[in-house]
């Protein structure tokens, strides 16, 4: 028993990319069984819905099952944090800024991981802090691409926590607070509590990295 799931465990890990195929005699040569076992093991993920038949081939390609497992598997923060890090890493690189990626949280933005650039402004780590969403860069890049309605998400009124008339005045309007990103600003000022200018998104729907 064991030995037959590790065999179908072996057979799902020869897909390194989406679009790769695999007919049931390279099944059976590359995890070294015979035709007649390589056939029901590929069958018998097929009917679990783990892999498919290619449209007018003999070929199995991954199903939807193991999208769905996936997709369960990178839900948790601590996944999300693994997938940005070569990104942030890289993001940090290129522009010397440091990079947080945040994630909304019952209505507010919370840091969850974050990588230093060589152009420090302050020093400090963001990781853990919780910050009104209408008030931060990446906030309002998670605010502007979120599938829920902006009212679910913020309180009403927004507070502000700079002076109206103050260059780096917060903007209070929910509209407002999301439409920058959205429109394609990619330099647009968004400001902070300490009114730290921040640019340049890179968003999901899960999270957004953005450069400090």
């Amino acid at each position: 028993m064991l030995q037959t799931v590790d065999r179908a465990l072996r057979l799902l890990a020869l897909f390194k990319e989406v679009d790769h195929e695999y007919r049931v005699g390279e099944i059976s040569n590359m995890l070294g069984v015979d035709k007649s076992m390589a056939s029901r093991l590929a069958a018998t993920l097929a009917n679990r819905g783990f892999l498919e038949r290619a449209p007018e081939s003999e070929a199995f390609r991954l199903g939807p099952e193991v999208v769905r497992i996936g997709m369960l598997a990178i839900g948790g923060s601590h996944n999300l944090v693994e997938l940005a890090r070569g990104t942030m890493e890289r993001l940090a690189e290129e522009t010397s800024e440091t990079v947080n990626l945040a994630r909304i949280e019952g209505g507010k933005t919370v840091n969850i991981a974050q990588v230093d650039g060589s152009n420090l402004v302050g020093v400090g780590d963001w990781t853990g802090w919780k910050t009104e969403s209408h008030t931060t860069a990446n906030g309002k890049v998670l605010l502007a691409f979120a599938e829920n309605p902006l009212e679910d998400l913020l309180e009403d009124p927004l507070e502000a926590f700079t002076e109206q008339r103050s260059p780096a005045s917060t903007i209070c309007a929910p509209s407002s607070s999301a439409s920058g990103p959205r429109a394609g600003h990619p330099r647009s000022a968004c400001w902070r509590r300490d009114s730290t200018a921040s640019r340049c998104p890179s968003s999901t729907r899960r999270g957004a990295a953005w450069p400090r």
